[in-house]
């Protein structure tokens, strides 16, 4: 939280002096930000520093805008704000938090301050989200994890957040076309946002499409502590297919998800027959689950050794399918 503090006041400041932000005057200004009140106060930071540079823009934005007859009632409460952050929060913490939170900042914007990720992120482009719903474009973000790792993950995790903020902000009578967000691996890709997006996408005619192996591989991304933002966000996809498995946790899920029935099971008592006894025949109501987790395990993979046939149930919330006459359907899909 402190490092979004920081950021939050420096983006502010940047914006009001360049009327844009960049990761490189974010990095400038972080680095030049008084650490101390008498530096804030110094003649020397004031002439040198890119941190008093920027404020000293914005000021006279500020009272250019004034002049003009605009009203700046909040640029210039934002001004303020973040004057008084710099010059007295931050320049009067300890050496070692401040150096924690510029750490955690620098981590990050050092991994998008080189290369590739420098050029699709730090550039001026004319590629943007919208683009989607306003034009009808496909955008296809082509890095793979497995090529560009942790850079492929954290750009392609950037634009799909981009993405999802604008398809929400959209007016979708203006623009009513619909989009779709599509992800084979989305356990690279998933973040805890996902369960904002997916609890609204529906009214603003996204739709959305995660493949995965099993859902252990979002519990490993997302951490077990966020178990509830797994849970969410996988009962926010109306729509789910479980194909052969031999994750517990995923056969499990989808069992439940799927739901349980009332059976009746028979009970057998009695003595033997050498002592005159008989048996007693007792039905008990019992639960089981309508499809069993181990049989998610038998599901014909495909290939030639399954005639090129692969097996799939499908789970569609609030759909009754005519062959079961429940919300679950076994299905089989030919290969090519």
């Amino acid at each position: 939280r402190a490092a979004q503090q920081l950021i939050r006041n420096a983006v502010d400041v940047i914006y009001l002096a360049n009327g844009g932000v960049t990761l490189d005057d974010l990095s400038k200004l972080v680095a030049e930000a008084p650490r101390s009140k008498k530096e804030a106060q110094s003649e020397e930071w004031l002439q040198t520093s890119y941190c008093a540079k920027c404020f000293a823009k914005a000021v006279a934005n500020i009272e250019a805008a004034k002049d003009a007859g605009q009203d700046v009632t909040r640029r210039t409460h934002d001004c303020v704000t973040a004057e008084q952050y710099f010059s007295s929060e931050w320049a009067e913490l300890g050496d070692k938090t401040r150096g924690s939170i510029v750490a955690t900042f620098s981590s990050v914007a050092d991994v998008l301050s080189h290369g590739v990720a420098w050029e699709l992120l730090s550039t001026t482009t004319n590629l943007v989200p919208e683009t989607t719903f306003m034009d009808g474009a496909i955008i296809i973000l082509d890095m793979p994890v497995q090529q560009y790792r942790q850079i492929g993950r954290l750009v392609q995790g950037i634009f799909k957040y981009a993405f999802q903020r604008a398809v929400l902000q959209r007016d979708w009578k203006q623009h009513p076309r619909p989009v779709f967000l599509w992800a084979d691996e989305a356990q690279n890709f998933v973040s805890s946002y996902d369960e904002i997006y997916q609890s609204a996408v529906r009214e603003h005619r996204g739709c959305t499409v995660y493949l995965t192996q099993n859902v252990s591989n979002y519990y490993s991304v997302l951490g077990r502590q966020n178990a509830d933002a797994v849970t969410a966000i996988l009962g926010n996809l109306q729509t789910q297919v479980f194909h052969a498995n031999s994750d517990s946790r995923t056969n499990t899920y989808a069992a439940e998800l799927i739901g349980k029935t009332i059976v009746m099971s028979q009970g057998h008592s009695g003595q033997s027959v050498f002592n005159g006894g008989g048996v007693t025949i007792s039905e008990n109501e019992a639960e089981r689950y309508k499809v069993m987790p181990v049989e998610f395990t038998t599901l014909r993979r495909g290939g030639p050794d399954n005639g090129m046939q692969t097996e799939a149930v499908i789970f569609r919330g609030g759909n009754v399918w005519n062959a079961t006459g429940d919300t679950y359907l076994p299905v089989v899909f030919r290969q090519g």
